[in-house]
């Protein structure tokens, strides 16, 4: 009777003994549909909240001068942050295999520094170029930061092995998640303080996810944490299942005193009060342009099925919040073609434009042209590499578009 009533019967109900197998089973099957189904209408498409502005935005697309590049510049797995300051972009590149850094005017297309840390560590890694007396490396030991001038003269060592948080398992360490837009430092409270997401190393293979708190505030000068929060439930934190980290961990964006958070298999885009930690509101941005997110998997299925989920799913990227617009994004990474598949040149994006009470105004067709999965934000846009129709090759610097949003 407990079950049925949560079924919604309601009403005492009489059921003859002999029929006692069918009634079970057709209980069972209605308790199946509907948890079947509830799990499933997560990854279906759900229905934004939208606003008539009087206006949508679009972009403008623009070539910047070229910056030419000598062979020492180059860098592999590269990394990249920028810096606005006096109506120019600056933008720092370091790089997991060496020491070297580099920095970029790109207003006036030239190289301002090249340099290499004095620093006993093999290699760096994420940059966040907050100014130039305070450029922050993430390390290979992912609870240590190191902050350095323009000069490349080391400024301050962050180390944040001590730190433990309440959710966490007997020997997990602290550290920072350093996977591009995902590892960004953000800060707040003229700077003080930062915001980043912790990275528990082995999230899928905690006993319960719906515990783990992933947006960590921190103070860098008592170091310690000041607030941790952003646990998520849904079927997939409750169930056999994991992705790849890169579909795991949320993108953040800061405006005023809130924190807004997008997940890359999540149509749903986050509100936190920072004075608070609590969730001020959670709504639908989703993209037109994906009907169904990727189920996940299960933790038995095998090399081949985790690469072909990486370059089959669409998903959502990073969020920003764009102040000379008092707008925000969120990009949108569509399900790769056949042909896209084989020459990520092919692969086509999006962008949610939407305000801060997460209402949509438009979603933007951004096409293939472009390299939006290294897209830096600014105040205005975006800057980007050109893909594949540049010939840049190696010869110049490969940050060499701006995408200037535009009221229309």
């Amino acid at each position: 009777m407990d079950l049925l009533s949560k079924l919604g019967f309601m009403h005492s109900i009489t059921i003859p003994m002999k029929n006692i197998p069918l009634y079970l089973l057709f209980t069972i099957l209605i308790f199946t549909g509907c948890s079947d189904g509830g799990r499933n209408s997560y990854l279906e498409s759900c229905e934004n909240m939208e606003v008539d502005l009087g206006f949508t935005v679009g972009v403008k697309r623009t070539q910047l001068e070229k910056i030419e590049i000598l062979p020492k510049h180059f860098k592999q797995r590269a990394f990249y942050s920028v810096l606005e300051k006096d109506e120019n972009w600056y933008i720092c590149e370091t790089s997991e295999s060496s020491l070297s850094f580099t920095i970029y005017d790109m207003k006036n297309g030239a190289i301002l520094r090249h340099d290499s840390l004095q620093t006993i560590d093999v290699t760096v890694g994420l940059p966040t170029f907050k100014s130039f007396d305070s450029i922050y490396f993430q390390m290979p030991v992912r609870s240590k930061l190191i902050r350095f001038d323009s000069a490349g003269i080391i400024r301050e060592n962050i180390d944040m092995s001590n730190l433990k948080l309440d959710w966490m398992m007997e020997g997990s360490p602290f550290g920072l998640h350093n996977n591009r837009q995902q590892g960004n430092i953000l800060f707040r409270n003229n700077g003080s303080r930062m915001v980043f997401v912790n990275d528990p190393f082995d999230f899928w293979y905690y006993p319960d996810q719906t515990k783990i708190k992933l947006i960590v505030e921190y103070d860098p000068t008592s170091n310690t944490v000041i607030s941790n929060f952003g646990e998520r439930k849904n079927f997939m934190t409750q169930g056999d299942f994991e992705v790849p980290d890169q579909y795991t961990y949320p993108y953040l964006t800061l405006a005023n005193e809130y924190l807004y958070a997008s997940y890359p298999l999540d149509h749903q885009v986050y509100k936190y009060d920072l004075n608070t930690s609590e969730l001020v509101n959670s709504s639908c941005v989703s993209s037109s342009n994906i009907k169904r997110l990727p189920d996940p998997l299960r933790k038995t299925v095998g090399l081949k099925e985790q690469i072909n989920f990486q370059i089959s799913s669409p998903y959502y990227g990073q969020v920003n919040f764009h102040k000379d617009l008092n707008l925000f994004t969120r990009l949108v990474f569509h399900e790769p073609s056949e042909d896209a598949k084989v020459s990520s040149c092919k692969n086509e994006y999006s962008l949610l434009v939407f305000n801060a009470d997460l209402n949509l105004i438009n979603e933007i067709e951004l096409g293939n042209k472009d390299m939006w999965s290294k897209a830096l934000a600014v105040s205005s846009g975006f800057l980007l590499p050109g893909k594949c129709d540049t010939g840049n090759g190696d010869d110049y610097f490969k940050y060499n578009y701006y995408y200037e949003l535009v009221k229309k």
